[in-house]
């Protein structure tokens, strides 16, 4: 979870060596910036991945609905979005018939991810259940609509150059999803597990403060869900 980053950064830190490329399949915006004041930036290469699972027992993983992607690449600072080091991964990849995926940015396909990940996130907690609740009500479908476009609108004043066509992609992805697919944060929330809301839609209320844009839709949700931040228990 994203509270572990800078922990596991410091635990694997001994193994970094000269090297070394280091990819985080976290969720959220913030996770490289943190790992790489820990273990240098140079270090970083950016990744995501696409899958729908949950912990239903201690090592056991359930997988739910059928996209499974791996996606990374290197961030501009560190050159060309396919390096050697990261086409050298890609083809490990797909050698163990893994589907990966590297974009002409890892910027831009990380801040798509995240405009998904927040409204779903915070949208299955908020109904308490799955995306299928949430595709059948008018209003809860409206916010979920709201909260990517609010998403969005921080990631373009972030600097982000967002594809015009990201917003559509993800309403078409959004209304693809099988209807018992949720949120890990909706699962955690149930079980009364501390959840990712202040890495999610926290981040993008404090960005919006920071740049003037406008989360309403976001900041209810946030101000809904915090009291369960640090897994207290549903009553």
């Amino acid at each position: 979870k994203l509270w572990d980053t800078e922990s596991a950064a410091e635990l694997i830190k001994p193994m970094v060596g000269k090297d070394t490329a280091v990819i985080s399949l976290q969720n959220g915006i913030s996770k490289d910036e943190t790992l790489a004041s820990i273990l240098g930036k140079e270090h970083m290469v950016g990744g995501i991945s696409y899958v729908a699972s949950a912990i239903t027992a201690p090592g056991i993983i359930e997988q739910r609905g059928d996209r499974q992607k791996l996606v990374f690449g290197e961030f501009a600072h560190n050159g060309a979005t396919k390096s050697p080091r990261v086409a050298r991964f890609e083809e490990a990849c797909k050698n163990a018939s893994i589907h990966a995926v590297v974009p002409d940015s890892i910027e831009v396909a990380i801040w798509e991810k995240f405009v998904f990940l927040v409204a779903m996130s915070s949208l299955c907690a908020g109904v308490r259940g799955s995306i299928g609740i949430v595709q059948s009500h008018p209003k809860t479908r409206e916010l979920f609509i709201e909260s990517m476009k609010e998403v969005l609108a921080v990631a373009v004043a972030s600097g982000v150059d967002m594809p015009a066509e990201t917003l559509d992609n993800q309403i078409a992805y959004f209304e693809s999803l099988l209807p018992e697919v949720t949120a890990s944060m909706q699962v955690d929330l149930s079980q009364g597990n501390r959840i990712e809301l202040p890495y999610l839609a926290g981040t993008v209320v404090e960005l919006g403060e920071k740049l003037s844009v406008p989360t309403a839709v976001l900041r209810v949700l946030n101000g809904v869900l915090s009291p369960y931040a640090d897994g207290a228990t549903l009553k």
